[in-house]
């Protein structure tokens, strides 16, 4: 079958990803704008020379870092209460991840638009409720403030000084991630925590479209392959306008895809790997690398297409989980392909010792297979270099 049309398409131009330093200073001025009303409540009793005013201005940025570990660790707290298994963590480039063998660190990259994230899992049985969702979006920016503002009231309260100065670098510093998070507003392909309660009180049905896609990875996690995946968290119906923003519509499209390629049902991915194909020029950058990973893998397993495989592999990079595993994979598809055996050998070596790393594990039982299929392929050389091994 002819897949010319289902190769990435042209990026517009004003989409492709590349440094906005009009947004980087924007934004900068917008969260030292936020910072500064923060701080002002106690600023306004200092006198600062200048080495006092840098290391407030120190304070403050190394602060930023620390509330967003205590904004995800509110995350999670609230996750787990409404109970929740963790999946993963980040923070900046750093991710702890829970694989086959447990919890796992490594330095994963700089995620576009978000510096820290908390993944956490509902029960595959759970009942969705409104109010847990909306306790889990409260639980970072509450957190942050809990902890700053009872510091920065204290630091008013004291005598000028050090600890003055370090108690409104950290105040300000949480209060104003706080209060920015709960600001509806959308930044590469995230949602604040503001969007989301917003999603949650005009659309939530729409909301627990998230619910529902967890709770699928929370059942390919407990084992289950996606062609097991029950029908009632994945219900039949119509695919989403390609050029939606509609939140948790990629990856409920990506499941599909995902259960139709492990049930075989090759029309039906196919029209899936078409609506990835329309949304690939509207989607933002942080969901780009999700989409050629499912594409490339599409392109080995349906397609069977070498140059479409080609096309999609390079870009689907820098996802924000470890996909070391399935990229090692579809490395060794191509190179066996262009004939390169030993190269594929290599690299099939190195995808298997990554899977462990895959962190569900009914992703794990379908990759394994996969794996399997190809060392089979592997092993079944050609007569003639059978015949000059043997020396005959």
């Amino acid at each position: 079958m002819d897949s010319t049309a289902l190769h990435p398409p042209p990026l517009p131009p004003e989409s492709k990803p590349k440094t906005d330093w009009r947004s980087l200073i924007a934004n900068g001025l917008i969260y030292a704008a936020a910072g500064a009303a923060a701080g002002w409540l106690v600023m306004r009793h200092l006198e600062l020379d200048g080495l006092a005013a840098l290391g407030l201005f120190a304070v403050f940025m190394v602060s930023i870092w620390l509330h967003i570990l205590i904004h995800e660790a509110g995350h999670a707290i609230a996750g787990i209460a409404a109970g929740c298994k963790p999946l993963a963590f980040g923070v900046g480039p750093l991710r702890l991840e829970r694989g086959e063998g447990g919890w796992q660190l490594r330095w994963g990259g700089g995620i576009a638009g978000i510096g820290g994230f908390a993944m956490l899992l509902p029960p595959a049985d759970a009942v969705p409720r409104r109010r847990e969702q909306a306790l889990y979006l409260l639980g970072g920016p509450l957190s942050n403030l809990l902890v700053s503002v009872p510091v920065l009231l204290l630091a008013n309260a004291a005598t000028p000084g050090a600890w003055t100065i370090v108690g409104v670098g950290f105040g300000a510093a949480g209060v104003m991630l706080g209060l920015v998070n709960l600001v509806p507003f959308k930044t590469a392909g995230w949602l604040s925590d503001g969007a989301g309660l917003l999603l949650l009180l005009r659309d939530p049905e729409r909301a627990m479209d998230g619910f529902r896609v967890q709770q699928l990875i929370q059942a390919s996690m407990n084992g289950q392959r996606p062609r097991d995946w029950p029908l009632s968290l994945l219900p039949e119906r119509p695919l989403p306008a390609s050029d939606t923003d509609l939140p948790w519509a990629l990856a409920e499209v990506l499941m599909r895809l995902s259960s139709a390629i492990d049930r075989g049902e090759h029309a039906s991915a196919r029209v899936h790997a078409r609506w990835m194909v329309a949304h690939w020029p509207h989607a933002a950058p942080a969901e780009r690398p999700g989409i050629a990973l499912a594409m490339a893998v599409h392109a080995a397993l349906v397609e069977d297409d070498l140059d479409l495989l080609r096309a999609w592999r390079p870009l689907g990079s820098c996802n924000i989980l470890d996909q070391s595993c399935h990229e090692a994979w579809l490395d060794a598809e191509i190179a066996l392909r262009e004939g390169r055996e030993a190269e594929a050998r290599s690299l099939l070596a190195t995808a298997r010792s990554a899977l462990p790393r895959v962190l569900d594990g009914g992703t794990r039982a379908a990759v394994a297979e996969c794996l399997d299929a190809l060392d089979i392929r592997l092993l079944a050389e050609p007569i003639e270099s059978r015949f000059d091994d043997r020396g005959e």
